[in-house]
């Protein structure tokens, strides 16, 4: 089993939710954890999907996101807009220069920041 520190998780984090935002690669997990706490606040969510996702993503679920990147691999869920699915995935970022990160070899979001929606 992997040990990972309480609250942190030691690699870049890529992050996309399909049909809202491109796919994204942040330095910390507690970025990407805000950046997707910051794009779903945009969403007409109803109340209890909300809800759901406000604690799944919360600043208080870091150790528990970190242990499932590091045991799983990846987090997935669905934000429904409606009738309309949105997957969100989170994973251990690939190297920088992968095609999942355009950016290049430095290619990094900051904190609450996704390129454009798609």
């Amino acid at each position: 089993m992997t040990a990972i520190p309480p609250r942190d998780y030691p690699h870049p984090v890529t992050v996309e939710i399909g049909g809202v935002t491109r796919t994204a690669t942040f330095a910390r997990l507690a970025d990407a954890l805000a950046a997707v706490r910051t794009a779903l606040a945009r969403l007409p969510l109803d109340d209890d999907h909300a809800a759901y996702l406000t604690d799944l993503f919360a600043p208080e679920s870091t150790a528990r996101v970190a242990r499932r990147l590091a045991d799983v691999g990846a987090l997935r869920t669905i934000a429904f807009v409606g009738i309309h699915a949105h997957p969100i995935h989170l994973r251990p970022a690939e190297s920088p220069e992968s095609p999942e990160s355009p950016e290049g070899p430095d290619g990094t979001a900051g904190a609450d920041e996704f390129p454009e929606p798609v």
